[in-house]
């Protein structure tokens, strides 16, 4: 009977390793996929209208799947964007809303030292600043300089029509 356990033993030692390896292999991984989708969002908080962000936001079901605080605050958040303009959207709800999906995901990895005041002030780079405003100003001319195309001026008359209105505003 020694002799039966004795095989039963060498013979499903490996196979035990095995499973044990893969279990750890996979749980490490999961908690990379985590950490790598919350070091992306918060070095793209500053800066939320990139493609890393929505990509970032987007995966989260599916990297925090099992993690029903943090899917919550993501739909909490989430509801904050269901506006029909950008301009009705309440900035300062989704700020609150978008911090406190960060601190709920740096909570869950463990990160408790991580707290509300340090996500709420990400460095942003004057440059950076300009730079967005700047894209934003050419988006608003390029936008009406093809409305008024469309709507029968000519090239010219279109780039004049763009100088009174900046002269305008």
């Amino acid at each position: 009977m020694n002799e039966w356990i004795s095989i039963l033993a060498v013979l499903t030692s490996p196979l035990i390793a095995v499973c044990v390896t893969i279990w750890v292999e996979k749980r490490g991984q999961k908690r990379k996929d985590k950490m790598d989708l919350f070091k992306v969002m918060m070095t793209q908080r500053g800066t939320t209208t990139t493609e890393l962000w929505v990509n970032a936001l987007n995966s989260m079901p599916i990297v925090f799947s099992e993690d029903k605080e943090v899917l919550s605050a993501l739909n909490v958040f989430l509801d904050t964007t269901k506006v029909n303009k950008p301009e009705d959207m309440d900035i300062e709800n989704y700020e609150n809303k978008k911090i406190k999906l960060l601190e709920v995901m740096a909570n869950s990895l463990g990160y408790s030292n991580i707290n509300w005041e340090q996500i709420k002030s990400p460095y942003i780079p004057r440059w950076m600043e300009q730079e967005q405003a700047f894209n934003s100003i050419m988006k608003e001319a390029q936008l009406k300089y093809a409305e008024n195309i469309l709507n029968g001026s000519t090239a010219d008359s279109a780039i004049r029509q763009l100088g009174d209105t900046s002269k305008d505003a």
